[in-house]
């Protein structure tokens, strides 16, 4: 992780956007894989969702080992979906399925008013080869030095205590909690915690 470089993703000349999606598809497999088991094809699919402007990345010799995406909700999206591209990868009814999908999960409102110039840290991925050497801490650590925004806010499921505790570690605390709008025994978590860090 010493040469790690974490970087702006608009910064760099050349961005590796099938790196990105394998961490992604990595990440969040479990609910990605109702669209399709083919993790291949579901990083085919997802190439091309990613707003770079919201994304910090961790390079290391031109690998992508992690990133961050962190965004003024107000004003952006860390992901852009196009539908033609989920219907060309995985099949018209599975594609608009997906797109349909996705974008009711990702575009769903915070249950709560975003306070004014508040970062919302959208994602946190790290490639299953680099997991475990502290490269999320490292990433979140950095981006959230080069950005100006007045405190972070972030979202988590109650299962996810590796997630949890790294955020805590990083001084986020809980300010409020909400039941999940799924089945438990679909998603494996009850509730949705939101965490808040001011600077």
């Amino acid at each position: 992780m010493n040469k790690m470089k974490v970087v702006k993703a608009t910064t760099l000349t050349q961005i590796n956007r099938k790196q990105m999606s394998e961490i992604f598809v990595e990440g969040w497999y479990h609910d990605l894989k109702i669209f399709h088991k083919d993790k291949a094809r579901l990083i085919k699919t997802f190439e091309h969702i990613f707003n770079l402007s919201c994304f910090y990345v961790g390079v290391q010799e031109e690998e992508i080992l992690g990133f961050i995406a962190i965004c003024d909700r107000k004003k952006e999206k860390y992901h852009q979906f196009n539908k033609k591209e989920f219907r060309k990868n995985l099949g018209f009814l599975r594609g608009t399925f997906a797109y349909i999908a996705m974008k009711r999960v990702l575009d769903k409102p915070y249950p709560f008013q975003i306070p004014q110039n508040a970062g919302v840290i959208e994602a946190v991925g790290v490639h299953p080869s680099a997991r475990g050497k502290g490269i999320a801490h490292h990433l979140l650590e950095v981006s959230m030095e080069k950005e100006h925004f007045d405190c972070y806010i972030l979202e988590v499921v109650d299962n996810n205590e590796t997630a949890i505790r790294l955020y805590e570690r990083l001084g986020f605390k809980e300010f409020t909690r909400i039941d999940s709008p799924y089945p438990e025994k679909y998603t494996g978590f009850k509730e949705i915690l939101y965490m808040e860090l001011k600077k």
